[in-house]
């Protein structure tokens, strides 16, 4: 009974292998080549990667995501007296980041203080350094906020 039970499956096995070789359309191209439909298109896989180490491969990874230019947005966080908006602009050059500043969008007296105390911190910590190589502190000059608000908009420009 066993051998009979193998011999069913080799003959399916052997029966669908014939059956899928048959199976194949041969049609022509606009330019009158013989092509095989069933053949499916190779993808062309860059090796050049697979001889680099984590860090150049992450590195040439993200030099695709992350152009050079200048980046400038708005980033809103909420503290004890209301909402507070600031500008942060970074500009990057082969993924090393060239300039940086944050401003306050009409600032109340306290949070101008904390804003212009990151604001001139800010090129010691990040001018000169790669963009996913920063070590920014959680409070710069007495602000967390602030601080955090910099830090979340230079890590979008890495995952976005």
């Amino acid at each position: 009974m066993r051998l009979h039970n193998a011999l069913i499956i080799i003959f399916l096995v052997s029966f669908v292998l014939v059956v899928a070789g048959c199976s194949t359309q041969v049609s022509k191209t606009p330019t009158g080549q013989t092509t095989n439909d069933a053949v499916p298109t190779l993808k062309t896989v860059d090796i050049s990667q697979t001889n680099k180490n984590i860090t150049e491969q992450h590195q040439a990874t993200l030099a695709a995501l992350v152009p050079d230019g200048v980046y400038i947005a708005n980033e809103t966080y909420e503290y004890h007296s209301g909402m507070e908006t600031v500008t942060v602009s970074v500009t990057l050059k082969n993924d090393v980041i060239t300039a940086a500043s944050v401003s306050g969008n009409n600032p109340n007296r306290v949070s101008a203080r904390y804003i212009n105390g990151v604001n001139a911190a800010l090129p010691d910590l990040v001018v000169g350094k790669r963009i996913d190589q920063l070590d920014i502190p959680r409070q710069v000059s007495g602000s967390s906020l602030t601080t955090a608000a910099v830090r979340q908009y230079l890590e979008s420009l890495i995952t976005s």
